[in-house]
């Protein structure tokens, strides 16, 4: 029994081992596949891979995978032989959001903290609570109260928008936002 090891004739790339068949014309000779070797490989060090190359195995670099070009497309490489250009990354790029966006991100942050405070308050949102204020009911000067802490949080939101627009104020994250909400009256 004899084992050689496999190559691919294009790219070099190690396939594996075969076990080469004694040929019946000759003992002890062997059959072996026209892209293989004798020269045992070596271990695969991480993020290459093994390519005969003048006679002896090189750990060259494997760039199979998926990769990302910098205006987020990806590419899945699936061949040893494609080159890479400089601006691609193995790592996606962060997502560009546009002005309205964050806007738009604040905006349903500072809506869930609204909620959320309704909810301490017994109520499912401050949309339901809200609905209290417009008849007389035992929850009318709560609904009040809230609606009126409501309107605070989004005339504040809404003029520090302005001012963002107008270059006077940084965009806020939606956590930044919801910690610069007027407190809620005890």
């Amino acid at each position: 029994m004899k084992i050689v090891y496999l190559y691919d004739q294009t790219t070099g790339e190690y396939q594996g081992e075969y076990e080469a068949q004694e040929s019946p014309l000759a003992p002890d000779e062997f059959i072996t596949p026209t892209y293989s070797t004798d020269v045992a490989p070596f271990a695969i060090p991480n993020g290459k891979y093994l390519k005969w190359s003048n006679n002896t195995w090189v750990a060259t670099d494997d760039n199979r995978g998926i990769w990302y070009k910098p205006n987020g497309e990806i590419v899945d490489v699936n061949n040893v032989l494609q080159p890479i250009p400089n601006s691609w990354s193995r790592t996606a790029p962060e997502k560009q959001y546009t002005l309205a966006e964050k806007f738009d991100q604040v905006r349903v942050a500072l809506q869930a903290a609204i909620d959320v405070k309704a909810n301490t308050l017994g109520f499912t949102s401050g949309n339901a609570l809200i609905l209290y204020v417009g008849f007389v009911n035992p929850f009318q000067p709560l609904a009040q109260q809230f609606a009126s802490w409501e309107v605070s949080v989004w005339v504040e939101a809404l003029q520090y928008k302005d001012e963002v627009i107008a270059g006077t104020q940084p965009i806020v994250t939606p956590a930044e936002a919801v910690a610069m909400m007027p407190n809620y009256p005890l």
